[in-house]
């Protein structure tokens, strides 16, 4: 597995999923709740962080993970971006210069997606991944150096378009097949995500039986710093899931 030592990677599931019906981040997809799926293809990454929302199912699911919580700031703009600010603010308190942001709900996201990311954004503040036309713009790697703009952006009162933002950046591209980028807003979404053909990228990280102890390297490289983002991040002293690679392919 690549390792991208100098990012942090922040699950977004901070939704409100009303066309899903429930929290579609403890929804089960083959086997394995959404939260952990994301979670595991940002294992590459030095640490992992979750954006939820205060008392959500999400959060609860995250915090018996063992990873900090990061909730958007009371007033301000409803939208991914504000996940992205307080990613950025966590990443910057924990010594870090880049994110890797990742929706719990693409399940399919290819399991070198992190440095991918990492990757496309060589000398520039951003990246993101598409499909021919079609941008993911909350699959993303992003420079720390970018937190000024978009917190002056998302403090305005409202939340600014996220895919003229990226735009705007110069944000480099990852261009990833289509049918790995479904995203799951509703269960018909995610029963159609389920029954699409794999490709052989379609590699993930899951537990296998009972919840391991933070992987002690990964506890080291954040230690320097901080083991706590911000002000509204949850304590992350309880171990975390050491994620273990596997591959698993759809029966027809």
């Amino acid at each position: 597995m690549m390792m991208t030592p100098s990012a942090v990677g922040v699950v977004l599931a901070g939704g409100r999923s009303t066309r899903f019906g429930s929290d579609k981040s403890t929804a089960v997809f083959r086997g394995v709740p959404l939260l952990d799926r994301a979670l595991g293809l940002l294992a590459p990454c030095a640490a992992r962080v979750v954006s939820a929302r205060p008392g959500s199912a999400a959060e609860r699911l995250a915090l018996e993970r063992g990873f900090s919580v990061l909730h958007d700031p009371p007033g301000g703009p409803d939208g991914p971006l504000a996940g992205i600010v307080q990613g950025l603010k966590w990443t910057q308190s924990a010594g870090f210069r880049w994110l890797v942001s990742l929706p719990c709900d693409v399940p399919l996201a290819p399991s070198d997606i992190a440095p991918r990311l990492l990757a496309a954004a060589n000398g520039r503040f951003c990246s993101i991944a598409r499909s021919g036309q079609d941008l993911h713009p909350l699959c993303a790697a992003w420079s720390t150096e970018l937190l000024p703009r978009l917190h002056s952006a998302t403090v305005r009162g409202s939340h600014p378009p996220i895919r003229r933002f990226v735009t705007e950046a110069g944000c480099g591209f990852v261009e990833i097949e289509a049918t790995l980028m479904i995203n799951a807003n509703t269960p018909e979404d995610l029963a159609r995500a389920s029954q699409a053909g794999l490709s052989a990228e379609d590699e993930f990280h899951a537990s296998d039986g009972e919840n391991d102890t933070q992987d002690p390297d990964e506890r080291r490289r954040v230690e320097p710093r901080s083991e706590k983002g911000p002000e509204n991040s949850a304590d992350s002293d309880r171990a975390s899931v050491d994620w273990q690679l596997r591959r698993q392919r759809l029966d027809d």
